[in-house]
């Protein structure tokens, strides 16, 4: 009976975190601050059921397809490649905004912050 009891109450647990987790699908504008400047890329998200992120990148380094994820922690992680040169935007939520430090390819290091576009 406690086996059955305990197991209820771990499915329970994880039912309830795979539901927490926010979805961020939609378009959003980052204002990036990095030590070579600053702007506002475009990112257009598509998240699944298992917090897998796709869409595109529009800004100052032109448009490329993004993968990435978000945890179940609100951290969320976005990658993309321009000209083969890797960067990296990781940051949580916090606030229904996603706030983090930006790697562009270990040429310029920054932080951002991404609002959700009113549609």
């Amino acid at each position: 009976m406690k086996k059955t009891t305990l197991l209820l109450s771990l499915l329970a647990l994880f039912s309830f975190t795979s539901l927490a987790q926010e979805d961020i699908s939609g378009t959003w504008i980052f204002n990036v601050q990095t030590d070579m400047g600053g702007g506002n890329p475009v990112f257009i998200i598509e998240q699944d059921d298992s917090g897998r992120l796709t869409g595109t990148y529009k800004g100052a380094l032109g448009e490329a397809p993004i993968e990435g994820a978000i945890e179940e922690d609100g951290s969320v992680n976005i990658a993309f490649s321009v000209q083969g040169n890797p960067i990296k935007y990781i940051g949580k939520l916090e606030e229904g905004k996603i706030v983090g430090k930006v790697d562009l390819a270990g040429m310029a290091n920054g932080t951002f912050v991404g609002e959700r576009k009113e549609e």
